[in-house]
């Protein structure tokens, strides 16, 4: 029956609205964790660039000349 509608009762539907929080509480916990996996493969997949720069700035100090 597509599109039955069903007559709950509020307590009928707390009880449901806590067991699907639960549910999507661990579906976004499972999403969030091979998001996470799936970054760190796509990371070491990619090419490893590295720049480094230095500058060096020396001031001597020579007394007036007579």
């Amino acid at each position: 029956m597509l599109g039955a509608q069903v007559e709950l009762t509020l307590h009928q539907s707390m009880e449901l609205v806590q067991k699907n929080k639960k549910t999507l509480q661990k579906a976004r916990e499972e999403v969030s964790k091979y998001r996470e996996e799936y970054n760190n493969v796509r990371g070491n997949l990619l090419p490893e660039v590295s720049l480094e720069a230095g500058c060096q700035f020396s001031k001597i100090w020579m007394p007036d000349a007579l």
